[in-house]
């Protein structure tokens, strides 16, 4: 097993999946996914997994594992408590510019209709009352995950 290998599946774990849970992510059968660990991982699969796995493209591709750039600390914003119309409102907006993303870079075949995007930023306020603060990385990752999983 190479060191790609190693660091896939010690990632996944951390993020707690399972084997299968990763190949569904990134629409491969867990054979094929144990063909690779003897075999290598061909170059044309590199993309989908640099992608499911935050890692730099470029890195993986030359066999090195290095994260995508991801900021330093995440981005907050308080939340009182009251309403918070101007919080609801951002999260909308940071779910919006994620669909954006993720339909650009093709990680998202369609937008998500108003209905969707309504629920998603009920639930990620909700979340965000918990711990009287918003972190804008966490919401854009799980849209991402969110969308993954959806297929």
């Amino acid at each position: 097993m190479n060191d790609l290998i190693k660091a896939i599946e010690t990632e996944f774990k951390r993020m707690g999946m399972t084997k299968r849970d990763f190949c569904d992510l990134i629409e491969e059968e867990p054979q094929t996914y144990n063909n690779w660990r003897t075999r290598g991982i061909p170059s044309n699969k590199r993309a989908k997994i640099a992608r499911a796995m935050g890692w730099d493209f470029e890195a993986l591709d030359d066999d090195r594992i290095e994260p995508a750039k991801k900021p330093a600390a995440p981005e907050q914003l308080a939340i009182s408590g009251d309403g918070d119309s101007d919080i609801i409102a951002k999260i909308v907006e940071i779910l919006i510019d994620a669909q954006n993303e993720m339909l650009a870079d093709g990680t998202l075949m369609q937008p998500y209709d108003a209905k969707t995007l309504g629920k998603m930023a009920r639930q990620t306020y909700i979340n965000a009352q918990k711990t009287n603060a918003l972190n804008i990385s966490a919401i854009k990752e799980g849209i991402r995950l969110a969308a993954a999983f959806q297929g």
